[in-house]
């Protein structure tokens, strides 16, 4: 029995009738870190932390009231500040007369380590060791509740970083982790201790801000996260990438359950990236609102689409080859093609038109195309619209100059960023020119500035490709983003579009006419094409051709029309001088 005591790696303590130690084996000290002189006389409940100090004493007292054996979990603190947890069992041992109990105390460190990790594993997201979802969730549960007795201001950030897709399609998933993972220290270090920072998957984020005075707190906190995004962040030592975060704040009212804060901050966060990119929106109940409205107009999209049989055509990709283009009965399609003429200030004649969206939906009626047009940027239907759009002009303009005896009419057609970035956007485009007819020269896709610096060469590979088809480029709204020369260069365009932002400024000031200045010798240095939109008066007209523009479009020669109204337009020659 004695040779068991000491050989055995369970620690055995003997104890007198006040729960002293009268004699302990060689285990026991060794599992809790104290010489045996340190242990011979006290307590089990010296060497725990307070808190599990009255644990050990009151179920030591359960032991030598009811007689039997008491046990429970508990910590042992060693000298060098490790922490030993431990079962420890007490049973009643009538030995002689100092011995009246014996304690057992069994290593459980290993078994809580583990236990540890399972839990950490369940309630973490793994690649940043941020609170996941439902740990997030819990806290503020927990927040709320609490808020029955803390009269201070809590608030939830839901945040989104912005374009971190471009980020993993060009660089790859493991520099995108890597990304991530230095955004969440970024993010803890912009916060506050007391405050929870989790990832909720992706790319997307989430702040429990606790404990602030007012609104104002939870502002605070954000721009501090807003800064800290707007650094650049350096993989490899050598690639320094720029990432943004759109921020969504749902300040707690006193009113609102778990489910109902959470939608708020995501609803707060979508409209962030919708007219505050990189920055933060505070939710107002109008929000809610206006994404139902939204997510109501997509659906409504979505269904016209398949009801006019847009959505059924399969893709080049998929197919190889596209079935012969067979133009849908006007009745059976709720989609159209509108047509503003551009006005050649040489001749006074038209010399294009520039095709554009219409939606006439069943119970709606006209939806305006700035309404649709950005709900199918945002759901994915652009490229499904816009291909369609793209292959009915070209229809349409091979039809207008299969006869015509004058100058060839040429048809402008809008390219989406999403378009843009299609693989098969040559091949496409190539296989609709060859159906509809119309010679590549008398096409012209206009690009926005932000669209071709996505992803620059990559873009500057597929214009480069769409030029050796014959097709001409402009670029629209010049002037209202990046504007250089060195891109203007660069890329293979024909034309400048200036945007209707300046010409309108010819009437109301002088600075409008600087700014077209300067684009239109830009442009002459270049040997491009220009041409003014949102011309409405004779004085703009008359001001734009003193500066030498070459063409202009607007409703002073009308708002866009129907097919049918162009052919009457260009037929008689009736563009107004």
């Amino acid at each position: 029995m004695r040779a068991l005591y000491d050989r055995t790696t369970l620690g055995i303590a003997l104890l007198d009738h006040a729960g002293a130690i009268v004699h302990a084996n060689a285990a026991l000290t060794l599992l809790i870190g104290q010489e045996p002189s340190a242990v011979a006389g006290s307590v089990l409940a010296n060497f725990c932390p307070p808190e599990d100090a009255e644990l050990v004493r009151a179920r030591s007292s359960l032991a030598h009231g009811a007689q039997g054996a008491a046990s429970l979990e508990a910590r042992f603190v060693r000298p060098d500040g490790s922490i030993l947890w431990g079962l420890l069992t007490i049973s009643p041992a009538d030995v002689d007369e100092r011995v009246r109990f014996t304690a057992i105390l069994q290593d459980l460190t290993e078994r809580k380590a583990h236990e540890a990790r399972l839990v950490h594993q369940a309630y973490h997201d793994p690649l940043t060791s941020l609170a996941n979802r439902e740990l997030f969730r819990d806290r503020v549960s927990h927040a709320i509740t609490s808020r029955e007795r803390d009269p201070s201001t809590l608030a939830v950030m839901f945040l989104d970083l912005d374009h971190f897709k471009n980020i993993n399609d060009t660089q790859g998933h493991s520099v995108g982790d890597r990304m991530l993972q230095v955004v969440a220290r970024r993010l803890k270090n912009a916060t506050r201790g007391c405050d929870t920072v989790a990832r909720l998957g992706g790319d997307e984020f989430a702040i429990l801000v606790e404990h602030v005075d007012a609104r104002s707190g939870a502002e605070t906190v954000a721009e501090r996260v807003v800064a800290a995004l707007r650094e650049p962040i350096t993989i490899d030592g050598t690639r320094a990438l720029i990432t943004g975060g759109s921020i969504g704040i749902a300040v707690y009212t006193g009113s609102e359950t778990t489910d109902e804060l959470l939608r708020n901050a995501d609803v707060a966060m979508y409209e962030s990236k919708l007219h505050a990119p990189g920055r933060w929106v505070v939710f107002d109940p109008s929000m809610h609102t206006a994404l139902i409205e939204r997510v109501t107009l997509e659906a409504d999209l979505r269904q016209a689409l398949e009801r006019s049989q847009l959505l059924e055509r399969p893709r080049l990709e998929e197919t190889g080859v596209y079935r012969a283009y067979e133009p849908r009965p006007a009745a059976s399609t709720e989609f159209a093609v509108a047509y503003q003429p551009i006005v050649d200030l040489m001749t006074g004649q038209v010399s294009g038109v520039e095709a554009l969206a219409r939606w006439t939906h069943p119970q709606r009626g006209e939806v305006s195309p700035e309404v649709f047009i950005p709900t199918a940027e945002q759901c994915g239907l652009i490229a499904v619209l816009g291909r369609w759009v793209l292959r009915e002009a070209c229809r349409q303009g091979a039809a207008w100059n299969r006869d015509r005896a004058g100058p060839a009419i040429t048809v402008t057609v809008n390219l989406s960023a999403n378009q843009l970035a299609h693989d098969g956007l040559v091949s496409e485009l190539e296989s609709i020119l060859h159906e509809t007819g119309l010679e590549p020269r008398n096409l012209i896709l206009e690009i926005t500035e932000s669209a071709i610096m996505q992803n620059a060469e990559a873009t500057l590979a597929r214009l480069q490709r769409i030029k050796q088809l014959g097709v001409g480029l402009a670029i629209d709204d010049f002037g209202t983003g990046y504007s250089s020369l060195s891109y203007l260069q660069r890329f293979p365009v024909d034309v400048v579009k200036i945007d209707r932002v300046f010409t309108s400024r010819l009437r109301t000031n002088g600075d409008g006419a600087e700014v077209i200045r300067t684009i239109l010798a830009l442009a002459e240095l270049l040997d491009l094409r220009t041409i003014a939109e949102g011309v409405e008066e004779v004085s703009q007209l008359d001001e734009l051709r003193a500066l030498g523009c070459n063409a202009v479009q607007g409703f002073l020669y009308g708002r866009p029309l129907a097919a049918s109204e162009v052919e009457q337009l260009i037929g008689a020659s009736a563009a107004p001088r």
